[in-house]
């Protein structure tokens, strides 16, 4: 869809707001030229091609994880980073599910947990340390987290009470299913996103495999 800005600045130009685009999707008028950054249903993605992190600052009030998870879905909406464009809401009540599935043409499936820091500490000067996973992220494991929680989601179960994210959640499985089916890539990763105290984004995102822990010896 951002492939077609002109055409769609060229629609602003006789109203005051571009909707009713093909999926329903309400959009704010584009930018004034290529490059710069759109607020684009919450999320924040530049106009440019090449993935840009210093063009990505936090809205007022907007919060650290919420920005990081858009920064992480602006990136990946870039054609060097996969050119994904179809992307699932799965969240409970508590705010806790499946960060990024995201899907492409070609049938290829991201699947990705977003950490987000302001901290000095683990941004140390340009050698970004590695912001740790807690809990069943951590010895589950990408792959069997997801499923995990993209079942719970499919099923309703343990908050996912709002029906949105039951829907995206089967659709993230078909997804998934029909990239095993036909071969495509499905890859499971840990983003972090580093954030300065002025809401400027750092650095493009660190990416790592999102594995489970090996096994200690002895058990």
């Amino acid at each position: 869809m951002l492939d077609k800005l002109d055409d769609l600045g060229d629609a602003a130009k006789a109203a005051d707001k571009l909707e009713d685009i093909s999926d329903g999707t309400k959009l704010l008028p584009p930018p004034k030229e290529l490059g710069d950054v759109v607020h684009w249903d919450g999320v924040i993605r530049s106009t440019d091609e090449i993935f840009d992190p210093s063009k990505y600052k936090m809205l007022d009030g907007e919060k650290l994880g919420d920005f990081g998870e858009s920064v992480v879905e602006g990136m990946l909406r870039k054609k060097e980073f996969g050119d994904y464009d179809t992307f699932y809401a799965v969240q409970n009540k508590s705010g806790n599910g499946v960060d990024i599935v995201a899907t492409n043409k070609k049938g290829d499936v991201y699947i990705a947990e977003v950490k987000s820091t302001q901290q000095d500490k683990l941004w140390n000067n340009g050698n970004p340390r590695d912001i740790g996973l807690k809990g069943d992220q951590k010895t589950m494991g990408g792959k069997e987290y997801s499923e995990d929680r993209l079942d719970r989601a499919a099923q309703g179960d343990d908050g996912y009470t709002d029906g949105t994210s039951t829907e995206e959640a089967i659709k993230a499985q078909e997804a998934i299913e029909n990239a095993k089916a036909n071969g495509n890539k499905i890859e499971h990763k840990k983003i972090d996103v580093h954030v300065d105290n002025d809401g400027n984004l750092r650095d493009t995102p660190k990416v790592k495999d999102w594995k489970k822990p090996p096994k200690k010896k002895g058990k």
